[in-house]
């Protein structure tokens, strides 16, 4: 089967060493393919070859990492058929098992396993199921409103009750979510409903605090 041929911008991202480079291409125009050649050649270079496992490729999803990994141990087999007798090819296959080609999900997972130690975090550590988080963004939550009560205590900024607080809080939450997110869908009852829990005892004897919630 003789080599693919090249367009002059493939053969460039194929070949480019030394620096950084960015590669802007439309689905289906051989993506994958440029950048299989580019890591086949990067191992095979006959002067300055790289061990795969050395190279950190990463991909949107898993599917995409196990496809590009497969694609490049065949070029890989492909060229040790070719060249029987050369054990660096052999190798090279073996480092490619444990090569870094993932998610970046799964790369900074790895990360984090390997240097636990001076995170100061344990080594048994996990990533959070949804149950926990809803547990942390409450306790998040209690502790950032203790805190801004404490602060107007000892300023001029006073919340005259939790319907000032709430309202602070939800606008400064209204600025970040569409900072952050394209087309963003505001919804935060459950903090709210979460603030009249926690703050409760700290309404005036008497008052009954409103707060409304948009959309609601």
């Amino acid at each position: 089967m003789s080599e693919p041929k090249w367009t002059p911008a493939q053969r460039a991202a194929i070949d480019d060493r030394g620096g950084a480079l960015l590669v802007s291409a439309a689905a289906g125009s051989g993506k994958t393919a440029v950048l299989t050649e580019r890591a086949v050649r990067l191992i095979t270079d006959p002067d300055h070859p790289v061990d795969a496992d050395k190279l950190l490729i990463v991909t949107f999803t898993n599917a995409a990492a196990a496809e590009l990994r497969a694609r490049i141990g065949q070029a890989l087999l492909k060229r040790s058929q070719q060249e029987p007798g050369n054990t660096a090819l052999r190798r090279q296959r073996m480092l490619l098992q444990r090569a870094p080609i993932c998610t970046i999900d799964a790369f900074c997972l790895d990360l984090l396993h390997k240097h636990f130690q001076a995170l100061d975090i344990p080594p048994d550590f996990a990533p959070a199921d949804p149950g926990s988080v809803e547990v942390l963004k409450a306790s998040a939550l209690a502790e950032t409103l203790e805190h801004a009560y404490a602060e107007a205590a000892h300023s001029d900024r006073q919340f005259t009750d939790d319907a000032a607080l709430v309202e602070a809080f939800t606008r400064t939450r209204v600025r970040l979510v569409k900072n952050t997110r394209p087309n963003p869908k505001i919804t935060y009852p459950e903090d709210l409903a979460l603030v009249r829990l926690l703050y409760a005892d700290r309404k005036k004897p008497g008052k009954e605090t409103e707060v409304s919630v948009p959309g609601q």
